[in-house]
């Protein structure tokens, strides 16, 4: 955790760990007390702090008893830092990954009979949970319904193994057109009919991501798992917000030089802005190396002490270069490009309708260059 009295950079994200609890804490109140919620915390918690993330919701009454990470490495480093929560790594298992899962009691996803086989010819003396996963619709991990029978039968014969859960992902809950979704929903039911039909225990069945947990609660099951609404979005710009959401990520910069430059100047590479008047321009060190898309340029705005202000010119690796106008600024002062700023608000969607894209991007691609500092 950083420590603002500590001189750094002065381009820093500010995450809301706060907000983040609080999130949580409304997503679990929706579906209910008697479901889990386990956070999807992958990608350094989508660019907000894997370890961070992790330590405040752990701390919390209503704390987690799954985590959910894409890699072994980073269920790796949950173990490292002390956390006992279950963590599912939605990553297949495989040779590589074998000793890790068996020495950090890591739940790996089991998607075919080879890793199962893994398992057989690798024997250890303690139990290893799995999850199964079935591809309903999605089109990418997962095997099908016949594969997730063949799958649970033979861990049936396996007294070192046992299925700890079993879930989908959806390709389309956040779709205004949910029919797609839920064929992929029923295709997971039928599946569970099918072990319970043949007495097996499938352990915790999930399927819900941000997207179903609004849209489908009949697919909340056991356990849902909140990606990006954990930090305070959801998936489609358009939603009501009924879980009461706040974004968890500000992104701040400040103002390092100020300059005025006569008409028909151009501005930075390319020369794709020119100045049509007199123009007093801002330089701002902050970047695409930073995690601003070089596609705004020219296209985004900024918030400097309440007021919005446009960037001008190509986004460069360290800087970008705002046209002041005839406003009240100096150096030093804040520059907010996602966040509160006075009574006005930039937030990831702005971006993401500039540039084709989504928060879930916008939030991971703010490089590690960039400090956190935790509130």
């Amino acid at each position: 955790m950083i420590n603002k009295n500590v001189s750094i950079r002065q381009t820093f994200a500010l995450i809301n760990l706060s907000f983040i609890a609080q999130n949580y804490l409304n997503i679990k109140n929706f579906i209910g007390s008697c479901k889990q919620v386990m956070p999807v915390i992958k990608a350094n918690a989508y660019g907000h702090g894997m370890i961070q993330v992790a330590r405040k919701l752990t701390e919390l009454n209503e704390k987690p008893s799954y985590f959910g990470v894409a890699l072994y490495e980073e269920g790796i480093e949950l173990r490292n830092n002390g956390f006992d929560n279950k963590v599912l790594v939605f990553e297949p298992l495989s040779a590589f990954s074998l000793n890790g899962v068996v020495k950090n009691n890591l739940l790996p996803t089991i998607t075919d009979l080879s890793q199962l086989e893994l398992l057989r010819s690798n024997p250890v003396d303690v139990k290893i949970g799995v999850h199964l996963k079935l591809d309903s619709g999605m089109g990418r991990l997962g095997t099908d319904e016949r594969g997730i029978i063949q799958l649970a039968e033979k861990i049936s014969l396996m007294p070192n193994i046992y299925i700890d859960g079993i879930y989908t992902h959806f390709a389309t809950s956040d779709d205004n057109d949910l029919t797609f979704a839920l064929n992929q929903l029923e295709r997971f039911k039928h599946t569970l009919d099918k072990l319970k039909s043949k007495g097996i225990d499938y352990g915790v069945a999930h399927t819900a991501n941000s997207g179903a947990i609004v849209n489908i609660p009949d697919s909340h099951f056991d356990m849902v798992r909140p990606g990006i609404s954990l930090y305070g979005y959801y998936p489609d710009s358009g939603s009501e917000d009924r879980l009461g959401l706040q974004p968890a990520m500000s992104l701040e910069s400040v103002i390092e030089q100020l300059k005025d430059f006569p008409a028909n100047t151009p501005v930075s590479y390319g020369r794709t802005f020119i100045t049509k008047k007199d123009t007093r321009v801002a330089t701002v060190p902050i970047g695409y190396a930073d995690g601003v898309p070089r596609i705004l340029s020219n296209n985004f705005s900024v918030l400097i002490n309440g007021k919005s202000y446009s960037q001008i010119g190509r986004v460069t690796m360290d800087r970008i270069m705002i046209d002041i106008q005839d406003g009240d600024v100096k150096p030093g002062d804040v520059v907010t490009l996602l966040g509160k700023n006075g009574n006005l608000e930039i937030d990831a969607w702005n971006w993401s309708e500039k540039t084709s894209s989504i928060p879930y991007e916008i939030t991971c691609n703010i490089s590690a260059r960039v400090p956190r500092i935790y509130v």
